[in-house]
């Protein structure tokens, strides 16, 4: 049974429209990989005097990275090593766009390292149900671990009703703007649809650039759509309960206003072929008045690339049809921490979470790197942290509901082809009614698997 469900694992990761690339397997990792004991415990080790290894596989180069997410992981790795605590951290790493097919190969062999980062929805659900995630409740239930953290962020990390990861820290899609390019053109923050059109003929008038987004990874420009199909009635979770499907006019009606923004040249030329990173370094040097992504571009707008860091500011992604419409609903997700099913270092690894997830880390992560913290009483000041993290703060106080990203809440084909639904919209190649029927159909060859 166990290979069974494996095997529909690396079926289901390797479809994600999410994350694509080269693959390594297992046994690659093993050869770049120190071996460590499966026999000794944790006191063993420590009473030996030997110092062991933790094994952990990351998502971005430790060493070279200039994403302050990324170096504040490594400032809690070299916390964690320079620890009297009988274990030294060792970090593989792999880009992001590969990470999860590396992943599910070491998961394919049930070979994963004691810890490892992992997204939460359809990715997260398929590695618990192969039986490799295990259970945190009972080592977060001591000494009153579990009630520092935000109750709300578990609810996307359970698997029959135990929770098999840890938030690290939070992001929520928004819409970022450039401060300098809406005084220069006189626009300001729309509050609905038509004023938020407006604001791009302004931009592209003035001759700027309103909108930069990713074709080449078409994950960027699903969060837009993200936005669209909720602003306009349709609800991710309705489609999850069965109550909507995606032939109904409130996809559709996304689908639109996707068209209109392409049809009338408001993404930069080249969005088609642009990569992720391509999109974010046009935006952090100043060449578009406004970017929708995750708020984990708080780290490259601040970072050493940038040329606009005091001048990006934040809004909500505005109301469109204004009897389904809430601007004040944010698409949020967490990033996650996971430990393997079956280490033998797990004394050790919960060590490490709880460095993680202490105070010091969090306020890092939010101070510099300009995450939302996943602990609910963390005073964080403000004037240390990017400017961006405090108006987006100050906007989500007053959230009314929060849902997340379409891709990785729906099963793992329909999320991709939800993304590419948007992608053909943009370029012409479908309507919106041709985009949503094919949605439709690969979600219900899906659902009868």
């Amino acid at each position: 049974m166990k290979q069974k469900v494996l095997a529909g694992f690396l079926t289901v990761t390797m479809l994600s429209g999410l994350l694509i690339g080269c693959g390594q397997s297992g046994e690659d990792h093993l050869e770049n990989s120190q071996s460590v004991s499966k026999t000794d415990t944790d006191e063993d080790k420590k009473s030996s005097g030997e110092e062991k290894t933790l094994e952990i596989f990351y998502w971005d180069d430790l060493e070279t990275s200039t994403d302050l997410t990324t170096q504040q992981f490594k400032v809690a790795v070299d916390m964690f090593n320079e620890a009297d605590n009988g274990y030294k951290i060792k970090v593989t790493t792999s880009d992001i766009s590969n990470y999860y097919i590396k992943l599910n190969a070491l998961v394919a062999a049930d070979d994963l390292p004691d810890v490892f980062m992992c997204h939460p929805g359809n990715l997260m659900r398929n590695a618990a149900e192969a039986g490799v995630l295990m259970p945190l409740d009972d080592v977060m239930a001591e000494d009153g671990w579990y009630d520092t953290f935000n109750p709300a962020y578990f609810d996307s990390l359970k698997y029959e009703d135990q929770i098999v990861a840890m938030p690290m820290e939070a992001a929520s899609a928004c819409v970022f703007y450039n401060k300098d390019i809406f005084g220069q053109v006189q626009a300001e923050i729309p509050n609905n649809w038509e004023e938020f059109l407006n604001v791009c003929q302004k931009i592209k008038d003035g001759g700027f650039t309103p909108i930069v987004t990713s074709g080449a990874e078409d994950w960027v420009i699903g969060i837009l759509g993200g936005y669209l199909s909720d602003r306009n009635g349709g609800y991710v979770n309705s489609i999850v309960d069965g109550s909507l499907d995606w032939t109904d006019e409130s996809f559709v009606n996304a689908g639109n206003c996707m068209k209109e923004l392409a049809d009338q040249g408001y993404f930069q030329d080249s969005f088609l072929g642009d990569s992720n990173a391509q999109m974010t370094s046009k935006f952090i040097t100043g060449q578009a008045a406004m970017m929708v992504t995750g708020s984990w571009a708080i780290s490259d707008i601040n970072g050493v690339e940038s040329t606009v860091a005091d001048s990006v500011g934040v809004f909500p992604f505005p109301a469109i049809d204004e009897a389904k419409s809430d601007a004040n609903r944010w698409i949020i997700k967490t990033d996650n921490i996971c430990i393997d099913h079956d280490t033998e270092n797990l004394e050790a690894a919960v060590e490490f979470l709880k460095l993680l997830s202490g105070e010091e880390v969090q306020k890092n992560f939010s101070e510099i790197a300009g995450r939302l913290p996943v602990l609910q009483n963390l005073e964080i000041n403000f004037d240390k942290a990017p400017i961006q993290l405090k108006e987006l703060s100050d906007y989500m106080a007053n959230m009314s509901g929060s849902f997340g990203y379409y891709n990785e809440t729906l099963p793992s084909e329909t999320g991709s082809e939800f993304d590419n639904a948007f992608f053909t919209i943009a370029m012409g190649q479908a309507s919106p009614e041709e985009a949503f029927a094919r949605v439709q159909e690969v979600f219900e060859q899906e659902s009868a698997q």
